[in-house]
């Protein structure tokens, strides 16, 4: 079912699509009925006032009906909200006026909606495919389960459940922190440097255990006012960025296998703490990384895409220029044994970033990176990024309200 919501005072139209039913099945005149008495108290609910309902056959498939409604128009931040809400009821909601023509989805707005975008796994967890070093090692397979439980019962704002991690795991996490830190004084940027001497005063960073989820994300609250969040594995883009723009990072409480512990094709506790948590101790850092968050709230798939393949070439493999050398910022370089030592060596080849450029690129996601993007710091790549998210199409623009800990909409 289609409903076209016009507004008349701001002349814009709406095209509300129920996703109740298969697009070559047709719906029950009751299915219909209910579909359009649900949206219409939604819409009164608002404090909208309904000034005619028309049916007519679908414009885009015959055996379906569509309904015009019009109403009072109120303001343009409420319409925004309704159709925000809207969309979270199952609607795919067009919006179309002079100056915007986008499909509309949903974002969260506070910190109680942001909790389901920590449960969108978009691959691994605990099924792992057969290229994965744990596929047959069902040992692994089920104390990875164990984790999974953790992160699917979590609540955003608890505290994160410890962990005892095995004798082979502590192995392996040693193993790890040991060989990655001696390539961090020549290798890794300055930011890096500062925030592992600081978690491992503050945060329980040391090569003997692995550190606590909990006692990490507490320090780095008080510091930045990020906190972590477990997750299963990997999330998808959109919901790993909206975290992002409520100061939420999504944080693996498993590790890599043993038998491979220089690789790994996922996220894992170690690339987490070590790649990206350190990171976030610093101010630039942890702000830049929530603008580009906000930048994707209600943003296009088309958006999400460029902005996720920044984020690739920037938070997880960029460089930067320090007295004259290339130094890593990205996780994906400061977890990797290999990829560290490559990526400031004469051998790899690196681009000045240029956001416009970046986004267009491709990338492997695992294996060495063929390319590299570096700036001349931190503050420059956050200036970068949130001058190339202006240019985001969006008929609204978002904030963040750091007493209530949600986002506010605005428009022009």
């Amino acid at each position: 079912m289609v409903i076209n919501f016009t507004c008349k005072q701001w002349s814009s139209v709406i095209v509300i699509s129920s996703e109740g039913a298969a697009p070559e099945t047709k719906p029950s005149s009751t299915q219909a009925f209910s579909v359009l008495i649900n949206a219409l108290k939604m819409l009164e609910s608002f404090g909208y006032t309904l000034k005619h309902v028309e049916s007519r056959p679908s414009s885009s498939a015959k055996e379906r009906l569509e309904y015009l409604i019009t109403l009072d128009y109120i303001d343009a931040v409420t319409t925004i909200e309704t159709l925000r809400q809207l969309i979270g009821k199952g609607y795919t909601i067009t919006w179309t006026n002079q100056n915007f023509s986008e499909r509309i989805v949903w974002f969260p707005r506070d910190i109680n909606e942001v909790a389901s975008c920590s449960k969108a796994l978009y691959k691994y967890g605990s099924e792992l495919s057969k290229d994965h070093p744990g596929h047959g090692d069902l040992e692994y397979i089920e104390r990875r389960k164990v984790f999974a439980e953790i992160a699917m019962n979590y609540k955003v704002g608890d505290d994160i459940p410890n962990v005892e991690y095995t004798k082979q795991e502590l192995e392996t996490w040693k193993y790890i922190y040991t060989h990655q830190k001696k390539y961090y004084p020549t290798n890794a940027c300055m930011e890096q440097n500062e925030g592992i001497k600081l978690l491992e005063e503050h945060a329980g960073y040391c090569a003997g255990a692995i550190p606590q989820l909990d006692a990490v994300s507490k320090y780095l609250k008080g510091r930045t006012g990020y906190q972590l969040c477990p997750v299963v594995g990997w999330i998808h883009s959109r919901d790993f960025l909206a975290l992002l723009a409520f100061r939420i990072f999504p944080c693996t409480q498993y590790i890599r296998h043993h038998s491979r512990p220089q690789y790994t094709p996922e996220p894992d506790i170690c690339h987490e703490l070590l790649g990206h948590v350190p990171l976030f101790c610093n101010p630039d850092f942890a702000d830049f990384s929530q603008d580009l968050g906000l930048a994707s709230l209600g943003a296009s798939d088309e958006w999400i895409t460029k902005l996720s393949t920044l984020y690739w070439f920037t938070v997880e493999f960029g460089l930067v220029w320090e007295n004259g050398k290339p130094k890593a910022y990205g996780a994906g370089l400061l977890s990797s044994c290999e990829e560290i030592e490559h990526c400031v060596s004469e051998k790899a080849e690196r681009k000045p970033l240029i956001c416009s450029e970046a986004v267009l690129a491709t990338y492997p996601e695992t294996g060495l990176q063929p390319y590299y993007f570096i700036a001349q710091s931190i503050q420059e790549v956050k200036n970068k990024m949130t001058e190339f998210s202006r240019s985001i199409s969006k008929p609204f623009s978002i904030s963040f309200d750091k007493e209530s800990w949600s986002v506010q909409i605005s428009t022009q």
